[in-house]
């Protein structure tokens, strides 16, 4: 074994991977959810993918898989013994847990359909955590959940719209995200 699996920290809902380098013929990733009383060998689905390679994927992780051990057993061709690999723990962080959609009203003043809003006002109706969570903006879901610059809301604090939605997407210290729709 060149390299042991490690352990592995990823957002709910979100894709993990444990990875091993070896220069074995077979490999047989195994479960344990007892801290590693029980193992069991894992074989390809909708959650886990590569259970009989060097990289095991798991599907959109889910909040009881929280503290999950994964091994690998590794087998060379004329040798019978085998080997396995050192265990490694998945560590599931949450999401932040958002409200949406949240509704903003504006007066329009002249009457033009279009105002001026500031955003930020509904932190704190988005989020119970929104002090301790980072809130950026933008104009379209895809863009939200992305990053994308193209669409991100520059001024927050004074966007001018007219009467469309927007997206607040909002990240905690795991660098966790949640997307609310703001109307």
């Amino acid at each position: 074994v060149t390299t042991q699996p490690q352990n592995q920290s990823v957002c709910e809902l979100q894709n993990g991977s444990f990875t091993i380098e070896s220069n074995a013929d077979g490999f047989k990733w195994q479960l344990s959810i007892d801290s590693g009383n029980t193992w069991n060998t894992l074989v390809n689905d909708l959650v886990y993918s590569g259970t009989n390679t060097k990289s095991l994927t798991i599907a959109k992780v889910i909040p009881s898989m929280n503290g999950y051990q994964y091994r690998v057993v590794l087998s060379k061709n004329n040798n019978v013994c085998g080997l396995t690999s050192a265990i490694a723990i998945l560590t599931i962080y949450a999401l932040p847990v958002l409200n949406s959609p949240i509704t903003l009203v504006q007066c329009d003043d002249d009457t033009d359909g279009i105002s001026n809003f500031n955003v930020t006002e509904k932190n704190s109706f988005i989020s119970a955590n929104s002090t301790i969570e980072t809130f950026t903006y933008y104009t379209t879901m895809a863009g939200a959940n992305t990053k994308d610059a193209s669409v991100f809301i520059t001024n927050p604090i004074s966007f001018t719209s007219g009467n469309k939605s927007l997206w607040a997407r909002v990240e905690n210290s795991n660098g966790c995200f949640s997307v609310a729709q703001l109307d």
